[in-house]
Formats: structure tokens, sequence, C-alpha cells
């Protein structure tokens, strides 16, 4: 059995920069946590009128998460 090299997706690793990007583009992907995000994005009036939750798939009025300040690329998974 023949080892295949194990290769991460360029756009998260090399390419993962202002020349592949542009700075909004780095901008959301660096800010955006959940699909709630998205949401609000494109279409804020539906998170401010129908969305309380912090998540898209949870029941949406349910109560927000409390935001978290850490950056998502500094935060350590779970297990």
């Amino acid at each position: 059995m023949e080892l295949q090299e194990v290769r991460g997706d360029r756009f998260f690793t090399s390419d993962f920069n202002e020349e592949t990007y542009t700075k909004k583009g780095l901008e959301w992907v660096n800010t955006t946590e959940s699909l709630r995000d998205v949401i609000t994005r494109h279409y804020p009036e539906i998170t401010e009128k129908w969305m309380n939750s912090t998540s898209a798939f949870s029941v949406w009025d349910s109560p927000p998460n409390a935001p978290n300040p850490i950056p998502i690329f500094l935060r350590i998974p779970h297990s």
C-alpha cells in the first residue's frame, strides 16, 4: 500500500492571505462564526425581526449566547 501525501486546503493555509482574498473577504472569514452571521450580513431584517438566538439551527426566540472576545482563529477546539 502506497502512502499518500496529506495536504491541507490551500485556501486556509498557504493562500490564506491578501494576495488571494480581498480585505473584506478576510474580514468575513475571520469574523463569521455561524450561519446566523451570514444571514445577518445579507438579510439583517430577518435576524432583527425574527432571530434572537445565537444559532440559526436553534429555536430562533431562545436567548443568545454570550459573545466570545477571543478571535475565532485563536480558539482551541473542544474535544
